[in-house]
């Protein structure tokens, strides 16, 4: 009887051994199942949530580039209609172009360096890139030109006669027309924005890197050891054309670098957003899904510890049997 007894009891404490290593166990899978589903939800979060704010402000930029283009494009009508051979009716059209639309200066330039309207330009803009590509037919944006009362962008469309471009309608407008984009944007107080080239060369807001004017330069010396090679990774991806959301991390702090390519242009718009001021969004996120899973985890834990107590409770109704 007692041989019996003593059996019973190793079998049911093996068994609620087994029990309670499987509760340990699923526990702690459990747990870090939980910090990596908990930190998943959070990258992806901060990455689409970045990326919509980025594509807002990108978006806003395009509409303004693509007002600039239109009005062009249809005073770039006008004189295709008329005939560049008319070339007073030609430079009153380029006058009403610059009046209208409060720029700087406007004008016809061709490939010869010879220029309709009334406006002295250098004729250096021949071996410009962006004068070549509308030249080839596209609607283009210039890189910085620096004149006598600040920094201009010269937008370009190609003049077509029976089909050939043989000139560009060009119009210059203040570089402070991006920045009123960029103050007014999407991201608002959350970050910095920023309009560079490809190279890396600043656009807009100059003065809020340091003691260089190349953001490329600016990000890699500011970064930590362990974040080069994450920016490298990025200049690449940003001189390709692309765009994305790259994280770094300078010290204890990180920051998140969103990049999106302005289209008509060699430009991308760059935002740097600290890793504090998206943290309440994507906390709100978390802590509905923080929920969830503790109710899970809960009710697996309570049903293995339910399992437990009623083999105890069977196990003392055989033995008093």
């Amino acid at each position: 009887m007692m041989k019996k007894y003593i059996e019973k009891l190793k079998t049911f404490n093996t068994l609620r051994i087994v029990l309670f290593v499987i509760l340990v166990v699923y526990t702690m899978l459990c747990i870090i199942n939980y910090r990596t589903k908990i930190f998943n939800i959070k990258e992806n979060y901060v990455d689409t949530y970045l990326e919509d704010l980025m594509q807002e402000n990108n978006s806003k930029i395009q509409l303004k580039i693509e007002e600039k283009f239109s009005v062009l494009e249809t005073i770039g009508d006008c004189i295709e209609s008329v005939g560049l051979e008319n070339e007073e009716t030609v430079n009153n059209l380029v006058r009403v172009l610059g009046t209208n639309e409060q720029s700087s200066y406007s004008f016809v330039a061709y490939p010869d360096g010879r220029v309709v309207g009334d406006v002295k330009v250098d004729s250096d803009y021949v071996d410009d890139e962006y004068f070549k590509l509308a030249m080839e037919g596209e609607r283009r944006m210039s890189d910085i030109y620096q004149e006598k009362d600040g920094e201009y962008i010269r937008f370009a469309i190609p003049i077509r006669e029976n089909d050939e471009v043989v000139a560009t309608l060009q119009c210059a407008y203040n570089i402070t027309m991006f920045n009123d984009l960029i103050e007014n944007g999407a991201f608002n107080k959350k970050g910095s924005t920023f309009v560079i080239q490809r190279d890396g060369s600043m656009i807009t807001r100059k003065e809020a890197t340091d003691e260089t004017p190349n953001m490329f330069e600016s990000l890699t010396k500011n970064a930590g050891k362990k974040s080069e090679k994450t920016i490298t990774k990025m200049v690449e991806k940003i001189k390709k054309g692309k765009s994305g959301v790259t994280s770094v991390k300078s010290g204890k702090h990180k920051r998140f670098i969103c990049y999106s390519k302005i289209e008509n242009s060699d430009w991308c718009l760059m935002t740097i957003v600290s890793e504090n001021a998206v943290d309440p969004q994507a906390n709100k996120i978390i802590s509905a899904n923080s929920i969830l899973n503790v109710l899970i985890i809960s009710g697996v834990v309570v049903f293995l510890i339910s399992i437990i107590a009623i083999s105890i409770y069977e196990h003392k109704k055989q033995i008093k049997a």
